[in-house]
């Protein structure tokens, strides 16, 4: 149970680097849709310049501006690393 444990919380903590990195990849950066990227080739055939509020260019746009996703993932995996530390409190008896 509690390698189980560690194994979620090293993957979250590996998927929001991952995430991180595919973001900023094809284009959605901290400073917005990088120009020539496959983000703003993207945001250029579908949209011009009118991307709709809550769709999948949006949430990326935001995901790659603030890095949220990310923030989402790294807090899961903290979380699911203090449920193993008080798992193996609790099996050792302290």
């Amino acid at each position: 149970m509690l390698y189980a444990l560690v194994a979620v919380a090293v993957g979250a903590a590996s998927a929001g680097a991952a995430l991180k990195s595919a973001l900023a990849l094809v284009g959605f950066t901290q400073a917005g849709v990088a120009a020539g990227s496959l983000a703003a080739t993207a945001q250029s055939a579908f949209y011009g310049g009118l991307v709709p509020a809550g769709g999948a260019f949006a949430l990326l746009q935001s995901w790659g501006a603030t890095m949220s996703a990310v923030s989402a993932l790294k807090s899961a995996a903290m979380a699911v690393a203090a449920s193993a530390c008080w798992c193996v409190g609790k099996s050792s008896g302290t």
